[in-house]
């Protein structure tokens, strides 16, 4: 049986879908463009099936939704929907994951941390490539999200969010009680809901092992 992982992201600028890919610590997994869609509600209306990465921006100034389904080297499927909310572009990343491994859903434990691990270190290196200009990021599994143009409001209504990654500038106003605040790298920090306190790393900073990879 598998569960969704999802990855929410709020940010002024396009992700460059072709970096992120190869330059990043996921360059193993050939992780590829499959299929974009597009679409004009949640309700899967007028899905039409286009191959053109450039029609993507006219799409969304439209109020399109584009689905875009991925293709990679490793079993679990996974892609990314993309919608417009003024002029910001909100993103959610997924990707199947057997929930046989161990997974709890709930927060972070020992055993899920890889995951946000990976995370971090992706962050970190698309980060110094291109600046997207991240808003907020938030994961988990089987999230509820929706960007609504106010930070604290949208993760006050996000549900099973078990990491927020928010602009340190940001962070001092967000009511996040139970999250471990953390520094991810220079502007930004994490909080981390974790199942057990107990087992929470006791240190202010994340350190990201260089040959962690999906």
């Amino acid at each position: 049986m598998a569960i969704v992982f999802e990855i929410n992201v709020v940010c002024s600028r396009l992700v460059d879908l072709d970096c992120l890919f190869h330059k990043t610590d996921i360059c193993s997994l050939g992780v590829e463009i499959e299929k974009i869609s597009s679409m004009d509600n949640w309700l899967w209306e007028n899905r039409i099936t286009n191959t053109n990465m450039t029609a993507i921006q006219e799409e969304l100034n439209v109020g399109k939704i584009i689905d875009i389904e991925f293709k990679s080297n490793v079993p679990n499927s996974s892609g990314v929907f993309i919608e417009m909310h003024n002029s910001m572009y909100v993103y959610c990343f997924w990707v199947n994951i057997d929930i046989e491994h161990s997974i709890n859903e709930f927060g972070v434990t020992q055993r899920n941390k890889q995951y946000l691990q990976k995370i971090y270190s992706v962050f970190k290196t698309y980060q110094k490539l291109q600046d997207i200009g991240l808003l907020l990021l938030g994961a988990g599994f089987e999230t509820t999200f929706s960007y609504d143009g106010d930070i604290i409001s949208t993760i006050s209504k996000s549900q099973n969010i078990i990491v927020w990654l928010i602009n340190d500038s940001l962070s001092s106003e967000l009511p996040l009680p139970g999250y471990k605040k953390s520094r991810v790298c220079s502007h930004f920090v994490s909080f981390e809901k974790w199942t057990n306190m107990t087992e929470v790393p006791n240190t202010s900073e994340i350190h990201v092992p260089t040959d962690l990879l999906f």
